[in-house]
């Protein structure tokens, strides 16, 4: 049995090119891609007739619901997906996009002591622009 995420992914991106859409920063995939990933898999062991758990693995027991939904439900998690980029930015010394990405997250969520402590600590003589 396979899954071939990568071309899964590719072709859920604007033409075939996978990034922001689908990944939260240049490791982890964000709720989206989580539920396309989820879904080929369940379908790959519904094909290849894997017994599975329980009854809501049924085709028809489960509606996904929208990242939009559910990001909207809990909007910590947005600001989390921007300050996980914004760590990405800093990490490659992309100010700018660091900076942006920690700003995101903080419009996103204020309470967000992370995103506060990344934007304070965005020194522009440690990191060149």
């Amino acid at each position: 049995m396979f899954v071939d995420f990568d071309a899964l992914l590719a072709d859920a991106s604007p033409h075939g090119l996978v990034g922001d859409n689908l990944f939260c920063d240049f490791l982890h995939p964000n709720l989206r891609a989580h539920q396309l990933m989820a879904a080929a898999l369940a379908d790959v062991l519904r094909a290849n007739d894997v017994p599975l758990p329980h009854d809501r693995w049924r085709t028809d027991g489960y509606s996904e619901p929208s990242p939009d939904a559910l990001l909207a439900a809990d909007p910590k998690l947005r600001a989390r997906e921007h300050a996980s980029r914004s760590a990405s930015c800093w990490l490659a010394l992309r100010r700018d996009c660091a900076v942006a990405e920690a700003e995101a997250a903080l419009a996103a969520d204020p309470t967000y002591l992370a995103a506060r402590f990344m934007l304070d600590g965005l020194d522009p003589q440690k990191i060149p622009r």
